[in-house]
């Protein structure tokens, strides 16, 4: 587990979620008006939250990517780069009937973990997760549905501290630097509803 401190590039659980202040951010896929319904694979004491650059090259016509800080002489940081605190859990999407990764900001957190503690779990019945707004302006709103059972998941469930290893500090001198490209290490853009 991560030590919330200096140094430190995740943490664990709930509590660090419910003791950060909530800022600003946009960290979803869906579009104005959209909404998905999933069921929360990841335990409320398995949400995994990170700080995270969201890097592009400048002058690049490509979207960008998201890299882990690494905290303590980041490249990224020195760069002028400053990271956002972002919390993952792995989700079963209903729809689309597949596991993926669901990557959002503290204030979407503080409001789903309080859900979480209503019900007494994160697990026992699923959420639809509507988006409005867009910009600075955009607002997710949760709704939670009827108890249920979680359907079979079928397949392999994402490993959350996989998907957040951190590169090196000298791979994101690399990219700060412009010689390395954008193909390897790090997780995908601003894939919040990221396909596994």
């Amino acid at each position: 587990m991560g030590e919330d401190g200096v140094g430190s590039i995740y943490f664990q659980g709930t509590d660090p979620i419910e003791n950060r202040q909530v800022g600003g951010g946009q960290f979803i896929q869906l579009k104005d008006q959209e909404k998905v319904i999933v069921f929360f694979v990841t335990p409320m004491e398995k949400l995994v939250s990170v700080y995270e650059h969201f890097w592009q090259d400048p002058g690049s016509e490509e979207s960008g990517k998201s890299y882990t800080c690494i905290r303590e002489g980041c490249p990224m940081c020195q760069a002028g780069n400053k990271p956002r605190y972002v919390t993952m859990a792995v989700v079963y999407n209903i729809e689309e009937k597949k596991v993926q990764v669901l990557k959002m900001g503290i204030k979407f957190w503080k409001n789903q973990v309080e859900a979480f503690k209503a019900y007494g779990s994160a697990n026992d019945r699923p959420y639809q997760i509507k988006r409005t707004g867009e910009g600075f302006n955009t607002s997710y709103h949760t709704i939670s549905l009827e108890k249920s059972e979680m359907p079979k998941i079928e397949g392999e469930v994402p490993d959350l501290m996989e998907l957040i290893k951190a590169l090196s500090r000298e791979e994101l001198a690399a990219i700060v630097g412009g010689s390395r490209d954008n193909s390897g290490g790090g997780s995908q853009g601003n894939n919040e509803l990221a396909p596994y």
